[in-house]
């Protein structure tokens, strides 16, 4: 923890789908001083994985779409983004993902490379995301999502033009799902150009 903020209190203000604490707490500020005395809501999660699949086969690009209940409020309740979901405790990152894209897609990871981490709401959640770029190429369960989770996942793939064009038109809704395929467009252009 930062030497230049005291936490003075936290209270788990909410549990439910998402825990909420109430963080009470002073910071130095940049000109030296104390803050007065502030709380900040924060909601409270494990870190988060994702990734952009890639079937070097098929040479598509594949991502998951599912009801996000959040973007009822001001989209259609429905989204495309990357395969993701949260790091169970005593799990690493890789094993995370590895574990999320058999759940989501039913296919094993023949290849996983680290894109980098984020926070993927700073102001208001704990969460930081790992995004990976992985190849899928033999599946060993049908996928679609757990019944234990009450998802309901379906796979959407893009070819390199139409993925493209879905970014070049502002289409991708999603944050992690955009900085993944920046990334593909300036570290694997042979992909995305079809030159593999």
């Amino acid at each position: 923890m930062n030497n230049k903020i005291k936490i003075i209190d936290i209270t788990r203000v909410y549990h439910g789908y998402l825990n909420v604490d109430k963080v009470t707490l002073t910071h130095q500020k940049y000109d030296g001083s104390t803050s007065k005395v502030m709380d900040r809501e924060v909601v409270v999660r494990n870190d988060a994985v994702a990734a952009v699949l890639y079937h070097p086969l098929e040479n598509n690009f594949w991502f998951v779409e599912q009801i996000r209940v959040p973007t009822v409020f001001n989209g259609s309740g429905y989204l495309w983004e990357c395969v993701a979901g949260l790091i169970d405790d005593g799990e690493s990152p890789e094993q995370a993902i590895k574990r999320e894209i058999l759940e989501e897609v039913g296919f094993d990871v023949s290849h996983l490379e680290s894109i980098g981490s984020f926070y993927s709401t700073p102001g208001g959640c704990s969460e930081k995301v790992h995004l990976y770029f992985a190849h899928v190429e033999n599946q060993v369960q049908k996928g679609g999502g757990l019944v234990t989770e009450n998802e309901d996942i379906k796979v959407i793939k893009y070819n390199s033009t139409e993925l493209k064009q879905l970014y070049f038109e502002k289409k991708i809704e999603d944050g992690k799902t955009l900085i993944a395929v920046q990334w593909l467009l300036l570290h694997h252009p042979q992909i995305i150009d079809n030159k593999m």
